[in-house]
């Protein structure tokens, strides 16, 4: 996997070359992921049933311990081409998701990671570790090539040269060409921070996904998993690697009354009340129960 800056369009680009990609199967998922600070921001590729979708997102941590990878929206561009899956995000989307510009700053803690969901995307299914590997950081630094730009220095040199008045007269007309002195492309560092706020809003406006995974394990008789509700419908539906032991999937109020139990492994209720819920995963198993819980929430 590459990650690199490109400062021409203020994209960071996500290049991940893999052994053979000349059959694409349902249910295959690549992550790139690495940290801008304190927060780990990733874009995926997945290939379903119906379609190949690019997005981004962050990963965040519950205070159960559970890492939650939350989707925020489409990348700018993603495309598979031969044994390459190459994805641009811009700078703008980055600094939403972290909350600060991270122009000129080092992003650090890369990784690549391939999936296969065991089951489908259209019926529920778990998704699995294939492979995976682990990379050096990288700068995001801005254009240098702007800087010297500032040849004013030569367009002060020139102007002096009218005093020869007769012949140097006309070549003032090349110097205003220079004039529009393309100090104004460094602008673009500023724009960044008032784009971010605009980016927080549509989210907050839409629809967002999160995904939660956990164990439970012989003698257990409960997972809690925390989360904050912030839109007022929620859907979500929980997958197991072991169908043949049952388990009760659960939704709780911030204090641990019962709201509703999944019909068919799903959650689907509306007019919520924003605030803090609890996914409960229950049941006496005879084996350790992997699950994954696709939780999404719209208004």
């Amino acid at each position: 996997a590459r990650f690199k800056y490109d400062a021409a369009t203020n994209q960071v680009i996500y290049t991940l070359s893999l052994t053979d990609l000349a059959v694409r199967t349902p249910n295959m998922r690549w992550t790139l992921t690495s940290n801008f600070g304190a927060t780990e921001v990733f874009v995926t590729a997945s290939v379903d049933e119906t379609a190949t979708t690019f997005e981004y997102g962050k990963i965040t941590v519950l205070a159960t311990g559970t890492r939650n990878q939350e989707t925020l929206g489409a990348v700018d561009a993603g495309v598979i081409s031969g044994n390459q899956i190459v994805i641009r995000l811009s700078l703008d989307k980055i600094n939403a998701a972290v909350g600060s510009n991270v122009l000129n700053t080092t992003s650090t803690n890369t990784k690549a990671d391939a999936q296969i969901m065991i089951g489908s995307s259209l019926t529920g299914g778990l998704l699995l570790n294939s492979d995976q590997g682990t990379g050096s950081g990288f700068d995001i630094k801005g254009n240098t090539t702007p800087t010297p730009s500032p040849s004013p220095t030569p367009n002060t040199t020139p102007t002096p040269t009218p005093t020869p008045n007769s012949t140097p007269m006309p070549s003032p007309s090349p110097n205003p060409t220079p004039t529009p002195t393309p100090n104004p492309t460094p602008t673009p560092a500023p724009t960044p921070n008032p784009t971010p706020s605009s980016t927080p809003n549509n989210e907050s406006n839409g629809r967002f996904d999160e995904r939660y995974s956990g164990t439970l394990n012989v003698g257990q008789n409960s997972v809690l998993i925390e989360f904050v509700l912030r839109r007022s419908t929620l859907d979500a539906q929980i997958n197991q690697n072991h169908g043949n032991q049952q388990v009760q999937f659960d939704l709780l109020d911030a204090q641990g009354n019962l709201i509703q139990t999944a019909v068919n492994q799903k959650i689907f209720l509306e007019n919520l009340t924003a605030g803090k819920y609890f996914y409960r995963v229950r049941g006496n198993v005879s084996k350790a129960v992997d699950f994954t819980i696709k939780s999404g929430q719209g208004n």
